[in-house]
């Protein structure tokens, strides 16, 4: 139903969720080509929203498959209670992103790694449980509303 999605040996942060209009939502690496994530002809370091038969759904910003760009690496995708797609994001040296996905959004990668200056690239949410605290894994809110959150300080990124 999509083919094409570049892959690489080391990130293959692809996610799929269905949003409430029955589109669906599919995250796609830079494939370890950087270059490809503002490439508007590539599928490569965007997300994607589709029909389920694999076609650009109605609406889409560029008239293709492709919802936003300059994505390296989604590790996640979500909505909150408000129905807003969010995406967690590996960084390459620097920052790993929470981003609020929204249509033709740039998140910048090459061009920018965690905060942008200026106009062109939009911003993640501010910085939040930056440290010592290592790679956030895994966030969930528990029944009592408090927010659980695992790290990975020994991921052999060096």
């Amino acid at each position: 139903m999509l083919t094409g999605i570049s892959t690489s040996t080391h990130r293959h942060g692809r996610r799929l969720l269905f949003a409430p209009d029955g589109t669906l939502f599919v995250s796609a690496e830079d494939a370890e080509v950087p270059s490809g994530a503002q490439d508007r002809n590539s599928l490569a370091g965007k997300v994607l929203r589709i029909r389920r038969d694999g076609r650009a759904a109605p609406g889409n910003p560029f008239g293709n498959r492709t919802w936003s760009c300059g994505h390296r690496d989604v590790e996640g995708l979500a909505f909150d209670a408000e129905e807003r797609l969010w995406a967690t994001e590996f960084g390459g040296s620097s920052a790993d992103e929470l981003n609020l996905i929204t249509r033709g959004r740039n998140d910048g990668w090459p061009i920018v790694e965690g905060r942008s200056r200026g106009d062109r690239c939009a911003a993640p949410p501010r910085a939040d449980l930056s440290g010592d605290h290592g790679r956030i894994r895994r966030v969930a809110v528990a029944p009592d509303g408090l927010l659980w959150v695992t790290t990975s300080n020994t991921d052999g990124r060096a």
